[in-house]
């Protein structure tokens, strides 16, 4: 073999080498991150005391927009445009998610135990029910989780309207990534509680 076809051979075999690799290089994707939503709340609201204990709340139907339907982390670039995070996910549906941690929060601003998913156990009768929709649940990364609901309480067997309200909540993150976006979220549905419990707690001093 010349010299010059050992070159051209060399170079063919080098550039096979560096195809190979490139290949495998591609098929190896980053471990997914899974986050979950966490109740904030830490003590119960001053005027709550022990009178919830004798009454009934129902939680929910908890309606989420339909772009929230999805395990990607949705963080916006601009007002009209959605990033999807994807390997950054939720591990569990936000329709689940939501109204799971809203409950644990009121369970804590009002000190009762006596809550129900209504999702769960519709038929349930119960003296205050909250029903909600949530219409924005997302935010910029290093910057703010922004969330917006429009949620109302209703009372007793007719199930009469005690207050309609229409919320946002913005919460600042502590850092840069998904983690600070999911906890300044679960920090922003904590807020969204505390005015709902505020609200009950108006209601059953009536």
């Amino acid at each position: 073999m010349t010299e010059r076809s050992r070159s051209v051979a060399n170079l063919a075999i080098l550039t096979l080498t560096v195809a190979l690799l490139a290949g495998c290089a591609a098929g190896i994707t980053a471990p997914s991150r899974f986050y979950i939503l966490t109740a904030q709340a830490k003590a119960p609201m001053p005027t709550a005391g022990t009178s919830w204990n004798t009454l009934s709340i129902g939680v929910g139907p908890v309606e989420v927009a339909s772009y929230l339907d999805r395990t990607q982390i949705v963080s916006r670039g601009s007002d009209s445009v959605l990033e999807l995070g994807e390997f950054d996910r939720w591990a569990e549906p936000l329709d689940r998610g939501i109204p799971r941690v809203m409950l644990e929060n009121l369970a804590i601003f009002l000190n009762s135990k006596r809550l129900t998913l209504m999702a769960q156990d519709p038929q349930t009768p119960v003296d205050c029910q909250l029903v909600a929709r949530i219409t924005g649940f997302d935010g910029t990364l290093g910057n703010q989780a922004v969330l917006t609901a429009r949620w109302m309480l209703l009372a007793g067997d007719q199930q009469h309207i005690v207050q309609w309200e229409q919320t946002t909540i913005k919460e600042p993150t502590a850092g840069g990534g998904y983690q600070a976006l999911v906890e300044a979220q679960s920090r922003a549905l904590a807020e969204l509680c505390r005015q709902i419990a505020s609200a009950m707690e108006s209601w059953r001093k009536q």
